[in-house]
């Protein structure tokens, strides 16, 4: 536990050889916690590469060493809530694309027919 508290606090100040001996130690777990979530091989991968990312730009905030499983654990969960929301964002922003897409063709369309109407019944 000593030399974990250690290596965090090496990490802290900026060792990137520390960090990556965390990372590497930690990895299996981020993965498990994005997986339990998500569900899915590859979203859980890319979760876990965005949550290495943000730890490596914010682990100078760490003020609490022995609270470095827990602040990686909270990272992992709101990437995963964030990957969540996006997820969502896309598939509203598909479903009302379809329609105003759908409205449109209708509306081009419905001109058509009143244009052709107009040019061929006056």
């Amino acid at each position: 536990m000593i030399k974990l508290i250690e290596l965090i606090k090496k990490a802290v100040k900026g060792d990137n050889e520390s960090f990556d001996t965390l990372m590497q130690s930690r990895k299996d777990n981020i993965y498990k916690v994005a997986y339990s979530y998500i569900n899915n091989t590859e979203d859980a991968l890319d979760i876990m590469q965005e949550v290495i990312y943000k730890a490596l730009v914010s682990i100078k905030h760490l003020k609490e060493p022995q609270y470095f499983n827990t602040w990686l654990t909270r990272i992992t969960i709101n990437e995963q809530i964030w990957s969540k929301i996006m997820q969502v964002i896309l598939l509203v922003y598909s479903f009302l694309m379809f329609f105003v897409i759908k409205w449109n063709i209708f509306n081009l369309l419905k001109n058509s027919v009143i244009m052709f109407l107009e040019c061929n019944y006056r």
